[in-house]
């Protein structure tokens, strides 16, 4: 037990133990194959989001064009690239997963408490598929829990990682509030960038 809690390549010797030194090589290539799978999910769908984000006005709106030739949001691709080099420079890999599940089960936590505040609203209409409540409020709860565990264990040798994400999390989360603010967006500075941003890249052809 012990052993297998101190080892990162526990599958590797597992393979190499039952199978020798092909069964190695094997379970190297399908864990490699398995990361890179999980790396182009993740561009393919956060990309998608940064751009749907930036078309609802959630998100600066130069991230809502796409690369015609290619199908791709390229600048929504490029803001994702760029987050998570900044992020593999300044922390461990250790402390990278413990912050991004913190992160995700947050995501999932609000998405969760949506629900059940579209559900009381009074003027809501009666989804043509829905839940029990329970079940939503159970899952906040889960949520919650899941979102604490790996803080409250790991906080010792991550801190300054963690404090870096709620520094990210402080400054990102009000941009993302205004950009949806129509107060914000009618301001006479931001419709110019916003315009010139547009023009700099329509002018560069490729893009819609």
């Amino acid at each position: 037990s012990s052993g297998i809690n101190a080892e990162y390549g526990v599958a590797l010797d597992l393979g190499y133990i039952a199978f020798g030194r092909y069964g190695e090589v094997f379970l190297t290539v399908c864990v490699v194959a398995s990361c890179l799978a999980t790396i182009l999910a993740m561009v393919l769908c956060n990309s998608r989001l940064i751009q749907s984000a930036a078309r609802d006005g959630q998100v600066p709106r130069v991230l809502r064009f796409t690369w015609i030739s290619r199908q791709t949001p390229l600048f929504a691709i490029l803001l994702h690239g760029l987050v998570c080099c900044v992020f593999s420079l300044i922390t461990t890999l250790d402390a990278l997963v413990t912050m991004t599940v913190f992160v995700s089960w947050l995501f999932y936590a609000f998405c969760f408490v949506a629900v059940v505040v579209l559900r009381l609203r009074k003027n809501a209409k009666k989804p043509s598929f829905y839940v029990p409540l329970v079940l939503p409020v159970f899952l906040v709860l889960f949520s919650i829990l899941l979102m604490i565990c790996p803080v409250t264990t790991t906080i010792g040798n991550y801190r300054s990682s963690f404090y870096i994400t709620l520094i990210l999390l402080a400054v990102l989360t009000p941009i993302s509030v205004l950009c949806t603010m129509k107060r914000f967006t009618d301001l006479a500075i931001i419709k110019d960038i916003t315009v010139k941003l547009d023009r700099i890249v329509e002018s560069r052809g490729g893009f819609v």
